[in-house]
């Protein structure tokens, strides 16, 4: 499975765990649930269940790794789960290039060293600390280096 079908059935199957819940019956959350399925679109719903569907036909391993992902997720505080939210729609409104362009990074970042990783944070906490005008620069020298 790859990272992208991993985010879809991570997020698809936090909506769907809640509303396909047998074991919540008689309780308020359930009623909330079913409140919440009953206000999805008929094309919302058909999109959970064939991700259902396929969440359920994964191997094992890959079940067991979402939902690993899940139980942390609920953990997690809410300003994380907003974070989480908010980087997942910025992942959908990104271009396909965008979006292979940020795997290629994510693939030399998983490859580099201690040592270059740490030293990347901190460029990215120093280009974070930057106003936008400085941050502008930045990327241009960057895009000139790039030529």
């Amino acid at each position: 499975m790859n990272r992208r079908q991993f985010l879809i059935s991570f997020a698809l199957l936090t909506v769907a765990q809640t509303a396909f819940s047998q074991n919540n019956e008689g309780n308020e959350d359930s009623s909330k649930n079913l409140q919440t399925w009953n206000s999805l679109t008929e094309e919302q719903k058909n999109v959970i269940r064939e991700r259902w569907i396929k969440f359920k036909n994964l191997p094992k391993a890959d079940k067991e790794k979402i939902k690993s992902a899940l139980d942390k997720y609920k953990k997690l505080p809410q300003t994380d789960k907003e974070k989480i939210k908010n980087n997942l729609k910025r992942w959908k409104n990104l271009t396909p290039d965008q979006k292979n362009s940020l795997r290629e990074n994510w693939k030399k970042f998983k490859n580099m060293s201690p040592e270059q990783k740490s030293k990347l944070r901190e460029r990215f906490k120093k280009f974070k600390n930057m106003n936008p005008e400085q941050q502008n620069k930045f990327k241009q020298r960057l895009r000139k280096r790039k030529k």
